[in-house]
């Protein structure tokens, strides 16, 4: 189990992403796509990209970024980079 899924760690990655996204901490989070956050547009992507970048002290790639389109995968990303 990697350290952000340990339950003493509380979900970062999920409270992070709501957070950022605006949802409530109650959302089912691992269907959600991009297309299916109205608020989620260029400029929402930017800064979850940087919110992520700064908690985790990791660093995306152009095509990593380009390929976050929804929760699952901006925590598989955070999750092979830990």
């Amino acid at each position: 189990m990697n350290q952000w899924e340990t339950p003493g760690r509380g979900g970062e990655i999920e409270a992070l992403f709501l957070s950022v996204v605006h949802l409530s901490l109650e959302t089912n989070v691992t269907s959600l796509q991009r297309k299916d956050i109205p608020g989620w547009d260029s400029l929402r992507h930017a800064e979850l990209i940087l919110a992520a970048q700064n908690r985790f002290g990791i660093r995306f790639t152009v095509k990593e970024i380009l390929s976050i389109d929804s929760f699952e995968a901006l925590k598989k990303i955070i999750l092979m980079r830990a």
